[in-house]
């Protein structure tokens, strides 16, 4: 396999266990794009070359997964493949409407509201642990809206607007 139509996705951080199973340590920009359920196989770079290796059990979280390959059954097996990198093929990667390493190109959208309509452009997207949010100023006043599905409905990147749905009395706080 070549690089061509691979990504790389993070690396073999440790192993998990003594029966062969690795953690992988995924990139921010991956976590929540990459739907480990679905994968069938990885690869692991040896020597510029991309090896397959096929799955037989993963779990974990979006930042970190664990993996047991069908060709990996023993500690010493697995202790090959630490810190090398790991891809996927780019098609297995679902794109996602907005990339989460690509949230500044929110800035300059309209937002409207289902109720109150046009709210004012996106000043900026500020970045926390736990979520974004939209920063803009609505009637002279800062607001802080979450990009969290709830209350963003939608994003029309050809029009560039944010469609939210803002519950009763958020523009008063």
């Amino acid at each position: 396999m070549t690089k061509d139509n691979c990504t790389k996705i993070g690396f073999v951080s440790k192993l998990h266990g003594y029966k062969g199973e690795v953690t992988i340590i995924i990139e921010k920009e991956f976590e929540d794009s990459l739907i480990i359920e679905n994968l069938k196989s990885l690869f692991i770079e040896f020597n510029e070359q991309l090896i397959p290796h096929f799955i037989e059990n993963i779990g974990g979280t979006t930042s970190a997964i664990v993996v047991l390959f069908e060709d990996i059954k023993t500690e010493a097996e697995a202790k090959k493949i630490l810190r090398k990198s790991v891809y996927v093929l780019t098609k297995d990667i679902p794109e996602s409407k907005t990339p989460k390493n690509d949230h500044s190109l929110l800035i300059g959208f309209m937002v409207n509201d289902k109720t109150f309509g046009e709210l004012g452009m996106v000043d900026a997207i500020l970045e926390f642990p736990q979520q974004l949010l939209l920063q803009l100023n609505y009637k002279s006043k800062e607001i802080l809206i979450p990009l969290v599905e709830p209350l963003v409905a939608g994003i029309d990147q050809k029009k560039k607007t944010i469609a939210v749905d803002l519950p009763e009395g958020f523009l008063d706080i």
